[in-house]
């Protein structure tokens, strides 16, 4: 090589390293600086300022944090980046957008301007902002809302506030808006984005009973298992109100629970002065509840049940908690404990009155051993059993003038059975059984002459007369022996309609099964009049009777499996030994199940009498569902001189803009309206409202809910 082209290529190559050090060109390239990963477009290094620049679909990436951005510039040896043009950071999860950032990656802080980012379901934009620490932004003038940017149905605003570790909000001056219009303003307040379930529910209304109310209630998360609601109400007609409620629920569902406390100084608990007079010593102007209910899964096989109520008196839950009254007007207070195996179930339950005021039959405790059904080695023989160890009280209410009584009660029963099939159709079981039960106290009653003196109708003694006083005194340790014998037969037989596709599946098939029950139990060693009434075990008496039925079905097929189109079953009882005022036979009774088709569904049920020659009880239930979900329903209750009455209820349009809710229920009888209720819900684009009336009793009550779709809504309980 000479030395004219020696310094030829060392001229080119000082070239070609100056312009390799001050621009690098190329399609999607990147570099590493200070620990900080780049991707761009085109990336041109400024070796005096020592800045990378990146130019267009600029990434950068450190520790887990990503910048993305149309321009960046990094300070390769402080790690400070400065992004500008469709700005998104990215930090565990959560993302910000904004126009403009400044940031330090090594001191993670930096300034991140007008931004807008995205927490499921909420929006959160604010007009200036800055990254303090690692896990903390400070924000300026921000707005939340789950309304898409741009829809202004309602807001939450704040003057400042602190997003901590990318999920908890903590503001300052905190206001809610409907529209441009502020409703509510605390001074501070804090959001948990991971707690979708945090919110305010506010329920404004009029009732007869109540006069003008607002009942509002705060939900929040105590754990990740558990879950607050926090009541605060207003009734102008009672007073203030307040409540405490947590439920927890493991997330494998092994456990769940729920604890309700409520307390109102009631400004009228009496509706008139008749009802003061009549139920003054029951209830005072303090009422309250306490509900706890628990049920834990201790194995695959061993259940825990827990519910415990205590109550002012006996009207609270009908004055305040309507629904939970309708379901249970007597709460119970019990804590069982139950273990499963294959062939046998053992059983621990303690039951125990709380308030005086309701009449109760207390268990402390009583223990269970039920023996399933299982055949007897090999021998065709089948057994089954169920027994009970336990100290029984019944107690009743206070001033009742009734003596509670008790006794230690040992049952044990046991049941012999052995199927047979005969001439290829004909189902024959018969059954033999045994029970035995003791009692460590009876009652025994006597009869005491007493003499009474006589007056005419001025009070004057014009003699005396004797009457008979019935006493009820302990009449010791009873055994009571009983047996039972009878059987079980049966056949089915089979009819193929047609064999076609038909407009409820493919073929018709009507199945006829005639059967009888016979069972006799003579007259048992000691008589229910002998003996404390706690349950039905200390009822069963001398039993003999022949049950005749017959069941019907007709069925099809639909997407291969067999569908009941019609089960009826209708049978009565033929008394062998009537009681005394007994007839012959019991009602004829019917018990149906309509299912066509998918969309429809009708049960019927009901018992009419022979010798009467008229209707004792009948029940229809119908209800129709649509494919967009519409719902209605009609339901006929009828009992002899006790009922008869008619509800309706429907839903329509359930997950339309505009759903409508009605139910109705009418006496018959009296030709009058007991309760109906109206309901009309609107859902906008992220928010929704609905307003209701309903008259129960003659008491109207009037109210109206306003919700966020994107969180669950609260369950109205008016009674509350």
């Amino acid at each position: 090589m000479t030395l004219h082209r020696f310094w030829l290529v060392l001229l080119l190559a000082a070239a070609t390293g100056f312009l390799l050090e001050k621009t690098i060109l190329a399609a999607d390239v990147g570099v590493a600086a200070g620990g900080v990963d780049i991707q761009a477009d085109r990336l041109e290094y400024d070796a005096g300022r020592k800045i990378l620049v990146g130019v267009g679909n600029v990434v950068v990436t450190d520790s887990g944090d990503e910048l993305r951005a149309d321009y960046i510039e990094v300070e390769t040896e402080t790690s400070e980046v400065y992004a500008r043009g469709h700005v998104v950071f990215d930090r565990g999860g959560r993302t910000w957008a904004g126009e403009e950032v400044h940031y330090n990656f090594d001191t993670q802080q930096g300034d991140f301007g007008e931004f807008s980012a995205e927490f499921d379901p909420y929006y959160v934009h604010a007009e200036d902002s800055e990254r303090v620490s690692s896990n903390e932004f400070h924000l300026y003038k921000l707005r939340m809302s789950t309304c898409k940017p741009g829809d202004s149905e309602y807001s939450f605003r704040a003057r400042e506030g602190r997003l901590i570790d990318n999920h908890i909000l903590k503001v300052k001056h905190f206001g809610v808006f409907l529209g441009p219009v502020p409703i509510f303003y605390l001074p501070w307040a804090k959001r948990d984005f991971d707690d979708r379930d945090t919110g305010i529910d506010v329920t404004p209304g009029y009732s007869g009973k109540m006069g003008a109310f607002l009942l509002s209630s705060y939900n929040y998360n105590v754990t990740p298992v558990t879950k607050g609601r926090t009541h605060l109400d207003y009734r102008s007609k009672r007073g203030v109100g307040v409540g405490q409620d947590f439920e927890w629920k493991s997330p494998d569902r092994d456990y769940a629970g729920r604890l309700r406390l409520y307390y109102l100084d009631d400004k009228e608990p009496f509706d008139s002065k008749e009802e003061e007079l009549d139920r003054g010593d029951l209830i005072s102007s303090e009422r309250y509840r306490a509900r706890l209910s628990h049920n834990q899964k201790m194995s695959d096989r061993t259940y825990l049940i827990t519910e415990l109520n205590y109550l002012s008196d006996p009207d609270v839950l009908e004055d305040f908690f309507d629904g939970e009254f309708r379901r249970n007007s007597q709460p119970e207070n019990r804590v069982s404990l139950l273990h499963r195996e294959d062939d046998y179930t053992v059983g621990a339950e303690v039951t125990k009155r709380l308030n005086d005021f309701y009449e109760s039959v207390d268990r402390t405790p009583e223990l269970t051993l039920d023996i399933s059904r299982q055949e007897v080695g090999s021998s065709g023989f089948y057994y089954e059993s169920d027994n009970s160890l336990a100290r029984l009280a019944r107690v009743f209410p206070e001033g009742s003038g009734i003596e509670d009584y008790d006794s230690l009660r040992l049952d044990t029963h046991h049941v012999f059975i052995y199927p047979t099939r005969h001439f290829g159709f004909l189902n024959f079981i018969p059954q033999a059984g045994v029970r035995g039960t003791y009692y460590s106290d009876t009652p025994l009653a006597t009869e005491n002459e007493v003499l009474s003196p006589l007056t005419d109708t001025n009070g004057v003694v014009i003699g005396t007369e004797t009457n008979i006083e019935i006493t009820v005194a302990s009449g010791g340790a009873e055994f009571r022996s009983l047996f039972e014998l009878g059987f079980e037969t049966s056949f089915k037989s089979f009819k193929e309609i047609s064999p076609n596709q038909n407009r409820f599946g493919r073929g018709l098939r009507h199945v006829v099964e005639p059967y009888a029950q016979y069972t006799y139990v003579p007259t048992p060693s000691v008589e229910p009049a002998d003996l404390y009434q706690f349950d039905d075990i200390d009822a069963l008496d001398k039993f003999h009777q022949i049950r005749l039925g017959v069941r019907n079905k007709f069925q099809t097929k639909k997407q291969k499996q067999i569908r009941d189109l019609l089960d009826l079953d209708v049978h009565t009882d033929y008394r062998l030994d009537p009681a005394e005022g007994e007839d012959d036979f019991s009602t004829l009774d019917v018990d149906a199940e309509f299912r066509f088709v998918d969309w429809y569904s009708l049960d019927v049920d009901g018992r009419y009498n022979f010798y009467d020659t008229n209707i004792e009880e009948f029940n229809a239930q119908m209800y129709l569902e649509s494919r967009a979900g519409s719902t209605a329903g009609l339901e006929y209750r009828f009992i002899d001189e006790r009922r008869d009455q008619i509800a309706f209820s429907t839903e329509l349009f359930p997950e339309e803009k505009w759903t409508y809710r009605a139910y109705w229920r009418y006496d018959l009888d009296g030709n009058d309206i007991e309760e109906h209720r109206y309901e009309i819900d609107h859902k906008m684009d992220c928010l929704g409202w609905g307003v209701g009336w309903k008259e129960v009793d003659n008491d109207i009550t009037v109210w109206a809910q306003l919700w966020i779709l994107a969180l669950p809504r609260a369950h109205l309980d008016l009674g509350r």
